[in-house]
């Protein structure tokens, strides 16, 4: 390199090279290498010392950049006689508070900024184009950022993968900017869907992918929040889902407090990848997760045949169990009297009852509830579904209409009949159509899941396995199950001893 001969107002002896780029991926990483080696060669042909400081990270916030912190003090220290760097606003991109702190620092001891081709003093009050040139770099920063997020937003509605790492089970395709599917993780993505509707508990799926020698994507174990969030997430059917969030509570960045919003909220684009799930499984699941989270965890273990189902028929506070030993028979289970009390102390005196007693009786019900539900059947749902299935094929071709319309804005873009601004106006516009048409698809198909699932025939089918697999002789987590499968909630109230059971059925 050349050496350019600037006449500095001080002698240089000793500098710092201060390296700064936004992102973690190859190109920033390549970028920062050769901004390194030109910077090296540029204070060497200087014959002046120098050490080397460099970060990578997208704050403003000096607080949040530990490197530059570190540089500042040194400067405030006069270690260097000035800062080299390849721009100026590399040091001096931050909003008006902060750069007067940077100004003041480089200001007290004189220490010049430098780039290879000019430098900026700051201790110079008369020069007002510095805290203009830093002034103006930030609202560069500013609109960038501004740029890059609905660049996102867009591409996020053309069905485009825009949120970063690639859920387990799949890969990013940096060519067609989507998803494809990673078969041997998903193979073990359907294991998880299985074993869950299956009835097993979600930290015992971790335990077996563990003990079978699977990993997460990031080579840790699987624990209950990792199956739990694969089990919820609606890109295994193959949906893109934008915008959960807003701000970012991160750590090492300051940004605004971390707010989920509402899924009417998201940007949803059905189709955007191959599905690993197909819909019909995850609707189940789904419906499954919401009713095991109606109880706490330790009515969900089946702990007891009636755990997380038994509720007082006085005051409605759920019933507790325990178990005692008799003198012909063991380990007999028992509702202990509730003892719940109002807001003035009231105690409820609603007795217990051995457990026995009250399955006998549900048995009972559940039986006459089949025999009544044959009785009366008649498929009400047939029209509901038909109409909501003509729904769904009338939405899915508008949407079908607008993606036609947004490759006949590209082509008069190419073709030049219209400029950037006209296919960006154009796009946005169909786009918005797009986003509004696909919630209501998904809104639709869900009533088509949750419609198909009431059905009265597949209540009977459900009445009927629960009759073919129910048996007394059980023991009580699978009762218990059995029963979960069938049954929302029993309300039980004991006058004297007569008992009366309310049964709420799913």
């Amino acid at each position: 390199m050349e050496v350019t001969t600037i006449n500095y107002p001080k002698k240089i002896t000793n500098v710092a090279i201060y390296l700064r780029k936004s992102r973690q991926d190859k190109s920033e990483v390549d970028a920062l290498e050769k901004h390194r080696i030109q910077l090296v060669n540029f204070v060497e042909n200087n014959n002046w010392s120098y050490e080397i400081i460099e970060e990578i990270g997208t704050s403003q916030d000096i607080s949040f950049r530990k490197k530059f912190s570190y540089l500042l003090k040194q400067v405030e220290s006069n270690i260097f006689d000035a800062v080299v760097c390849m721009d100026f606003d590399r040091i001096t991109r931050a909003g008006m508070d902060e750069y007067s702190v940077i100004q003041k620092a480089f200001a007290t001891n004189q220490t010049l900024i430098i780039t290879p081709h000019e430098f900026y003093d700051l201790s110079d009050s008369e020069n007002i184009m510095n805290p203009i040139k830093a002034v103006m770099g930030n609202y560069e920063f500013l609109q960038i950022r501004k740029r890059l997020k609905e660049g996102k937003v867009r591409s996020a509605r053309m069905g485009k993968w825009v949120n970063g790492k690639p859920p387990y089970g799949y890969w990013y395709d940096r060519n067609t900017k989507q998803l494809e599917i990673m078969e041997d993780e998903a193979k073990v993505v359907q294991m998880i869907f299985s074993r869950y509707l299956e009835k097993t508990a979600m930290y015992k799926i971790a335990h077996e992918l563990n003990l079978l020698g699977y990993r997460t994507s990031n080579g840790s174990f699987f624990q209950d929040a990792t199956i739990s969030r694969i089990l919820n997430n609606r890109v295994y059917i193959g949906d893109n889902v934008f915008g959960k969030s807003k701000g970012s509570g991160h750590l090492n960045k300051k940004t605004t407090t971390l707010e989920y919003k509402d899924e009417d909220d998201w940007i949803i684009v059905p189709n955007s990848h191959p599905p690993i799930i197909d819909k019909e499984t995850f609707d189940k699941v789904k419906i499954d997760i919401k009713k095991r989270t109606r109880m706490p965890t330790k009515a969900r273990s089946g702990r007891y045949a009636l755990s997380g189902l038994l509720f007082c028929g006085k005051c409605g506070h759920s019933m507790r169990f325990n178990r005692k030993d008799l003198v012909k028979r063991k380990n007999v289970s028992y509702v202990v009297k509730c003892q719940s009390s109002d807001p003035f102390g009231n105690r409820c005196d609603n007795k217990g009852i051995e457990l026995k007693t009250l399955i006998t009786e549900i048995e009972r019900q559940v039986n006459t509830k089949i025999l009544s539900i044959k009785d009366s059947f008649v498929d009400d749902t047939k029209d509901t579904l038909s109409n909501l299935n003509q729904e769904s094929k009338l939405k899915t071709s508008e949407i079908n209409k607008h993606n036609l319309s947004l490759e006949r804005i590209k082509e008069l873009y190419i073709e030049g009949e219209i400029d950037k601004e006209e296919r960006k106006s154009r796009s946005d516009t169909i786009l918005s159509k797009i986003d509004k048409l696909n919630k209501e698809l998904i809104n639709i198909e869900n009533s088509i899941a949750e419609t198909s699932n009431q059905t009265k025939k597949e209540r009977i089918l459900r009445f009927e396995e629960f009759k073919s697999t129910f048996s007394m002789e059980n023991d009580d987590e699978s009762i218990n199950h059995a029963l979960r499968e069938l049954i929302k909630s029993i309300h039980y109230t004991r006058v004297d001893n007569t008992i009366t059971l309310e049964l709420t059925y799913m």
